[in-house]
């Protein structure tokens, strides 16, 4: 019974902090996604907020949450899972390179392509926002003007340009440009891409670029559903 309690406790302080940190909506706004959990429970919040995760499935029937049931180690253990699949980063990290290519006008032909993270579709499509992080190094390269840009595809459509960096490169001098920034994208089902790609207005050749690039997508919320 002890063993019990503690555990209640420890759930629901973990699952407070998670919706006060990630701005759980009401459930006066929007009907309680179980019969059983009235929109002026107390604990509505929090149950909208697992349920639109993944985290809690239902009882039986899965209409109920039961919210008064003993929570065995068994279930215990599948919530814990879930609920780290819905609110941690999943890093992603990849290197890559080019080499002997002459870079134009986009888009670029696919041998300018290069460092591509392919994020697996997140099973709920609950909003996520993504962090790019990373660096290409280019070596050997004229003196010129060349750009960086950071694409994205979903499902394996068309190619959409988020970030470009404009820099100077001189001859003789190895160039190495950082790139940060984060994506926001409407939420929506399969498998997110991100690639780096080079392009120049005057044809350049490029001997050597390599690149590394991380990216974590983090679950994040906004005025759209889930909340």
């Amino acid at each position: 019974m002890k063993r019990v309690r503690a555990f209640s406790i420890l759930v629901g302080c973990t699952l407070l902090w998670a919706s006060q940190a990630l701005h759980a909506a009401p459930c006066t706004q929007a009907p309680s996604s179980f019969d059983d959990v009235a929109v002026n429970d107390i604990f509505c919040t929090d149950v909208q907020w697992l349920k639109n995760r993944g985290v809690t499935l239902g009882c039986t029937p899965a209409t109920d949450y039961c919210p008064f049931d003993v929570v065995t180690r068994a279930s215990m253990a599948l919530f814990m899972k879930r609920l780290a699949e819905a609110i941690l980063p999943e890093p992603m990290m990849v290197t890559g390179g080019i080499s002997d290519q002459t870079i134009g006008l986009p888009p670029p032909p696919p041998g300018s392509q290069f460092c591509l993270v392919t994020i697996p579709d997140s099973p709920n499509v609950h909003p996520r926002a993504f962090s790019i992080r990373g660096r290409v190094s280019i070596t050997g390269a004229p003196a010129g003007d060349l750009s960086i840009t950071v694409g994205s595809n979903v499902g394996g459509g068309l190619v959409q340009e988020l970030h470009q960096i404009d820099i100077k490169t001189a001859a003789g001098v190895e160039s190495h440009i950082p790139i940060l920034f984060v994506h926001k994208p409407a939420p929506g089902p399969g498998a997110r891409s991100y690639r780096l790609s080079l392009h120049s207005i005057a044809p350049i050749h490029v001997p050597i670029a390599k690149c590394e690039l991380l990216i974590e997508a983090r679950s994040i919320t906004g005025l759209l559903p889930p909340l």
